[in-house]
C-alpha cells in the first residue's frame, strides 16, 4: 500500500515514471524506504523476481541506495 501511495505523489508531484527520486529530498524517503523493504520481504517469502525487481527499481531511482545504509525511519 504504502509503495502505490507513494507511486501516486510522486506522480502528483510532476514525477514521470522515469528520472531520479533522491534520498536526499525528506518527501522521497517514505516512498524510498518502503520499496526497499518490498524488496526485503519479496526476499523473505521466495518471491525472488520481485525483489529483483524492487530492488532494480530503487537503485535506478536512488542510484546512492547502497551507500545510504537506511535500517528505519
Amino acid at each position: 500500500m504504502a509503495y502505490h501511495r507513494g507511486l501516486d505523489s510522486l506522480r502528483k508531484n510532476g514525477w514521470r515514471g522515469s528520472g531520479f527520486v533522491r534520498w536526499d529530498h525528506e518527501s522521497n524517503r517514505y516512498f524510498l524506504f518502503a520499496l526497499n523493504q518490498l524488496a526485503v520481504i519479496s526476499r523473505e517469502i521466495g518471491d525472488y523476481a520481485e525483489a529483483e525487481r524492487c530492488s532494480l527499481f530503487l537503485r535506478q531511482l536512488e542510484p546512492s541506495w547502497d551507500q545510504l545504509q537506511i535500517d528505519s525511519l
